[in-house]
């Protein structure tokens, strides 16, 4: 399972969105979405937890909208067993690589906040499309990882 966290300004760490759809165990996902608060440089941790390797992400965005014009991000896979050495690097350049997809459109912070009951004007469509557009990359994120 793949699982977006953002920093939401209002609600605080907050799940975006998660691939496949599954039910989540309340106590791994709060321990997942307390990394958000600590403070630390792009990178990833590894947590076990319930027989679960969790292996997250921390990065930001750049953000028009968010306090210090930054997005706070995790991206966490949720695994039932430990990759070997081989698997997890190729896990990582992915996810990296996932990382980097976000980073490199400008506007990917605008989908984070098409859920939000604001009135967009001008950026109701792009603020769609991003949301969508990053849904679309987790789920084939998924798929390429193999399994």
């Amino acid at each position: 399972m793949i699982i977006l966290h953002y920093f939401h300004t209002k609600k605080g760490a907050n799940i975006f969105y998660s691939y496949p759809k599954k039910l989540l165990d309340e106590e791994i996902i709060n321990n997942i979405s307390s990394l958000i608060d600590i403070s630390i440089d792009d990178g990833y941790i590894i947590l076990v937890k319930k027989n679960k390797y969790i292996y997250n992400f921390y990065f930001e965005i750049y953000s028009e909208w968010a306090r210090g014009n930054k997005e706070m991000l995790l991206l966490s896979l949720i695994l039932n067993k430990r990759l070997s050495s081989e698997k997890e690097k190729q896990v990582i350049e992915k996810c990296y690589n996932f990382i980097n997809n976000l980073k490199s459109n400008k506007d990917t912070f605008m989908g984070l906040y098409s859920n939000d009951n604001i009135n967009f004007n001008d950026n109701t469509i792009k603020c769609i499309k991003n949301n969508i557009t990053i849904k679309f990359m987790i789920k084939k994120l998924f798929i390429d990882m193999d399994f």
